[in-house]
Protein backbone atom coordinates (compact mmCIF):
# COMPACT_ATOMS: atom_id res chain seq x y z
CA UNK A 1 0.00 0.00 0.00
CA UNK A 2 2.46 2.43 0.95
CA UNK A 3 4.96 1.66 -2.38
CA UNK A 4 1.56 2.24 -5.17
CA UNK A 5 0.43 5.58 -2.34
CA UNK A 6 4.20 6.63 -3.01
CA UNK A 7 4.60 6.39 -6.40
CA UNK A 8 1.05 7.72 -7.07
CA UNK A 9 1.58 11.10 -4.87
CA UNK A 10 5.16 11.42 -6.55
CA UNK A 11 2.99 12.36 -9.57
CA UNK A 12 0.32 13.77 -8.58
CA UNK A 13 3.23 15.98 -6.26
CA UNK A 14 4.75 16.81 -9.66
CA UNK A 15 1.61 17.62 -11.68
CA UNK A 16 0.72 19.86 -8.42
CA UNK A 17 4.37 21.34 -9.18
CA UNK A 18 4.05 22.82 -12.91
CA UNK A 19 0.72 23.22 -12.63
CA UNK A 20 0.86 26.20 -9.68
CA UNK A 21 3.90 27.50 -12.19
CA UNK A 22 1.83 27.38 -14.99
CA UNK A 23 -1.31 28.70 -13.24
CA UNK A 24 1.02 31.63 -11.54
CA UNK A 25 2.35 32.15 -15.04
CA UNK A 26 -1.38 32.57 -16.87
CA UNK A 27 -2.12 34.63 -13.92
CA UNK A 28 0.29 36.96 -14.21
CA UNK A 29 -0.60 37.21 -18.13
CA UNK A 30 -4.46 37.56 -17.27
CA UNK A 31 -3.81 39.91 -14.65
CA UNK A 32 -6.18 42.73 -16.36
CA UNK A 33 -9.35 40.68 -16.65
CA UNK A 34 -9.12 38.84 -13.23
CA UNK A 35 -10.92 39.96 -10.59
CA UNK A 36 -8.36 39.28 -7.44
CA UNK A 37 -4.87 39.66 -7.46
CA UNK A 38 -2.76 37.32 -9.89
CA UNK A 39 -1.31 35.10 -6.35
CA UNK A 40 -4.45 34.98 -4.43
CA UNK A 41 -3.14 32.69 -1.80
CA UNK A 42 -6.48 31.41 -0.85
CA UNK A 43 -7.46 30.42 -4.56
CA UNK A 44 -4.50 28.54 -4.85
CA UNK A 45 -4.72 26.73 -1.42
CA UNK A 46 -8.10 25.93 -1.77
CA UNK A 47 -7.24 24.10 -5.30
CA UNK A 48 -4.12 22.35 -3.67
CA UNK A 49 -6.39 20.97 -1.19
CA UNK A 50 -9.34 20.13 -3.10
CA UNK A 51 -7.07 18.58 -5.34
CA UNK A 52 -4.49 16.62 -3.12
CA UNK A 53 -7.65 15.51 -1.45
CA UNK A 54 -8.94 13.60 -4.73
CA UNK A 55 -5.27 12.71 -5.86
CA UNK A 56 -5.13 10.78 -2.57
CA UNK A 57 -8.68 9.11 -2.75
CA UNK A 58 -7.72 8.14 -6.62
CA UNK A 59 -4.71 6.64 -5.29
CA UNK A 60 -6.27 4.14 -2.47
CA UNK A 61 -8.38 2.16 -4.35
CA UNK A 62 -5.74 1.04 -6.13
CA UNK A 63 -3.28 0.47 -3.48
CA UNK A 64 -6.03 -1.09 -1.46
CA UNK A 65 -6.95 -3.48 -4.37
CA UNK A 66 -3.01 -4.16 -4.74
CA UNK A 67 -2.83 -4.88 -0.82
CA UNK A 68 -5.78 -7.72 -1.41
CA UNK A 69 -3.17 -9.79 -4.24
CA UNK A 70 -1.93 -12.64 -3.03
CA UNK A 71 1.92 -12.07 -3.31
CA UNK A 72 2.47 -15.76 -4.75
CA UNK A 73 0.54 -15.55 -7.47
CA UNK A 74 1.47 -12.08 -8.51
CA UNK A 75 4.85 -13.30 -8.58
CA UNK A 76 4.12 -16.46 -10.53
CA UNK A 77 2.30 -14.18 -13.35
CA UNK A 78 5.57 -12.50 -14.30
Amino acid sequence: VKMVLRRGMLMAGVGFALGAVLAALAARVLSGVLFVSPFDPTSFGVTLVVLGGTAILANLVPAYRASRVDPVTALKAE
